[in-house]
């Protein structure tokens, strides 16, 4: 009789010929009937399928799935969801690498601790050089809406990362309440999904088990100089999540550090050329006005820097509504320390 598959990691591939070997390298040793690993070829143009599918002819756990088109890694993600046997899920960069121990370690939390959803610690890497991010062991219940909120607010001010890699998520919440990553958005995504998907997980076992290894690159989307796009993707990051929020007053706060974050993000760059680019100028609207609501939220969740941000949302309402009131707010800002 099979065993149970209790682990579906899901690889999403594009265009990563000279890192995927490592990746695959860093999870064949660890392969076990109780996972499965599922490469999901976002219509790659260089050679990953040619790597992908040696190991997918020697390894049974392996299995490939190409998509018709093009859609991100939002879309990949969601295609290994569809797919997945597994009960828990687990998003593996295909330009990174696991530690070499982790399925061993998250197999045993699984089979031990039945939580929904499990969070580890992590690695950065850069240069070969290696920062270790570690969280403290301990199991919350999420019982009540104010512990859920408490929590969330730690993760969007990253206290537990807001990175998707150092977190295993049940197949069937996922399932269940149809939970997906934002569609044809590359950054910002994961605390996005995060987010909705807490709603509904009733248990979290974090742990100071490091199972990842993140491989800085220059030229991946994290490496590369915050544009415009990334403050669209924040607002349309946003908007996910305040549409999919069930309790919106108990949880605006959690909208209103989205939104900013997508602002501390871009700020530094041309403000009035990025608006401009903006085409959505009704979401823009919505979104500004959302800020603005309730201002005092916005200072005492941001403290120091609150004042700067929310002037930075005053400044964003007065170019959309009236561009004649940029300069002036530009100077204001720059007098805020």
């Amino acid at each position: 009789m099979d065993k149970m598959i209790l682990l579906s990691i899901i690889v999403p591939v594009y265009n990563v010929e000279a890192y995927l070997k490592r990746c695959l390298d860093s999870l064949v040793p660890q392969l076990c009937d109780e996972i499965e690993v599922l490469i999901i070829d976002d219509c790659s143009q260089d050679g990953s399928s040619t790597i992908y599918k040696e190991y997918e002819s020697n390894y049974s756990q392996i299995r490939s799935i190409r998509r018709k088109e093009n859609g991100k890694i939002s879309m990949a993600r969601n295609t290994g969801i569809a797919h997945a046997r597994g009960q828990y899920c687990w998003f593996v960069d295909s330009d990174d690498k696991i530690d070499d121990n982790a399925i061993v370690g998250i197999l045993d939390d699984i089979k031990t601790k039945m939580a929904d959803t499990f969070f580890y610690s992590f690695s950065k890497v850069s240069s070969n050089i290696e920062k270790r991010y570690d969280t403290t062991n301990q199991q919350i219940t999420l019982s009540n809406q104010m512990i859920k909120k408490d929590f969330l607010n730690k993760v969007v001010c990253c206290k537990y990362g807001y990175e998707i890699w150092n977190k295993i998520f049940s197949t069937e919440i996922l399932k269940k309440y149809e939970i997906e990553f934002p569609r044809g958005i590359s950054y910002g995504e994961d605390i996005a999904f995060i987010i909705v998907y807490l709603q509904y997980a009733k248990s979290v076992t974090i742990s100071n088990r490091r199972i990842y290894f993140y491989m800085i690159r220059e030229d991946s989307m994290m490496g590369r100089a915050k544009t415009v796009s990334h403050l669209i993707d924040m607002y349309y990051n946003a908007k996910y999540v305040f549409d999919r929020i069930n309790d919106k007053e108990r949880f605006y706060l959690i909208f209103c550090k989205l939104m900013q974050e997508g602002m501390i993000q871009s700020w530094k760059i041309d403000l009035y050329d990025n608006i401009n680019k903006i085409a959505d100028q009704a979401l823009m609207k919505k979104m500004t006005s959302e800020c603005l609501r309730h201002p005092f939220s916005i200072l005492l969740a941001y403290k120091k820097r609150a004042f700067k941000m929310y002037i930075f949302c005053i400044m964003i309402e007065a170019v959309i509504h009236n561009k004649k009131c940029l300069f002036m707010k530009l100077r204001i800002l720059a007098n805020i320390h």
